[in-house]
């Protein structure tokens, strides 16, 4: 590997130094490992004697060639433990050089390690700091949406409390008439409890007939909704299949390119005049929301509200498609 380039073992100990120590210890193992030939001394007949005869050889000739073999014998004995004494120093030398370099190696893998160790703790230090900056905003952005329902909540409990007083002023006062009522006569007794019975049965009419107005009313209105949802929705997908169609081409004309623009700034204005006429509704609901009971006020503005943030979504849907129709717009002026 490049990164270990600088402990290798010519680096360490010079690149001819090795060289030399790894080419005579491959020579010395060649001559080694090779076939072993002997040199017998031999003469040549013309370095003969002439006056020399084939007799056969007396005992001095004999122990003399058995002397020369002998310290040839001992002479090759001693060349063998020199070469083997040579290659084990050689084998040894070559063994200390690679365990100085597996030792610089494991040294520099050690510092990489603690270098990267250092750098993933630097990387996490910042992850816990940027998920407790986080958490931090959270519950910021939490406490002050509890505080504005705290808030709204109170306002409510007042209102409410507003009402239950007035309700058990108008008792009082009734309960004060009945009292003095019972001190009259028989016949307006009579008359009283004829006419209050009559004005209870006007009044359930009254408010039976306000109910079904009433959930007319929320039916109508409902599915007018509905319908504007649904037109406002295919708008929009008649909408996406222009731009489309206009991607395809990659050629489009500048009148129809600014007559689709003012139709999508038409249908974001309609939008926001239809979300602002909701919201004048809405409040107008809640003012006469206060003379009925609570609990129609409550459903009438939770379904008001659903409303409310349906219009919001048709109003982001038009900005996005406006948004998308600019970057297709200069996307083909830039093809021009």
């Amino acid at each position: 590997m490049s990164k270990y380039a600088d402990w290798s073992p010519a680096s360490v100990f010079g690149s001819t130094v090795a060289t030399s120590m790894v080419s005579t210890a491959a020579c010395r193992v060649e001559r080694q490992s090779g076939p072993r030939t002997v040199s017998k001394s031999k003469v040549s007949p013309k370095k003969c004697d002439p006056t020399a005869t084939s007799l056969p050889q007396d005992d001095s000739t004999r122990s003399n060639n058995n002397e020369e073999s002998q310290e040839d014998k001992n002479v090759r004995v001693y060349k063998d433990a020199r070469v083997e004494r040579e290659k084990e120093l050689a084998a040894l030398l070559l063994q200390r050089q690679v365990q100085v370099w597996l030792l610089r190696r494991q040294e520099t893998l050690r510092i990489q390690e603690v270098q990267r160790l250092r750098k993933e703790l630097r990387h996490a230090a910042a992850s816990v700091i940027r998920e407790s900056y986080r958490r931090y905003t959270k519950r910021r952005t939490i406490g002050k949406y509890l505080s504005e329902v705290g808030k709204f909540e109170t306002q409510l409990s007042a209102l409410l409390q507003g009402c239950i007083a007035r309700k058990r002023q108008m008792e009082e006062v009734q309960r004060f008439v009945a009292v003095r009522r019972q001190h009259e006569q028989l016949q307006k007794d009579r008359k009283r409890t004829l006419i209050h019975d009559w004005l209870t049965i006007c009044m359930k009419t009254r408010r039976v007939k306000r109910e079904e107005q009433l959930a007319r009313a929320h039916s109508k209105l409902s599915g007018w909704v509905r319908r504007w949802t649904l037109r406002k929705r295919l708008e929009a997908r008649v909408a996406a299949r222009e731009i489309e169609k206009q991607r395809q081409t990659h050629r489009i004309s500048s009148a129809q390119a600014i007559a689709d623009f003012y139709r999508v700034c038409k249908l974001r204005y309609r939008a926001k005049a239809e979300l602002l006429c909701r919201r004048r509704c809405r409040n107008g609901l809640i003012v006469l929301g206060k003379t009925f009971r609570m609990a129609v006020l409550r459903r009438a503005q939770s379904n008001w509200n659903v409303r409310v943030s349906d219009l919001k979504l048709a109003d982001e849907a038009a900005t996005k498609l406006q948004r998308v129709y600019r970057a297709h717009q200069v996307a083909a002026r830039a093809l021009e």
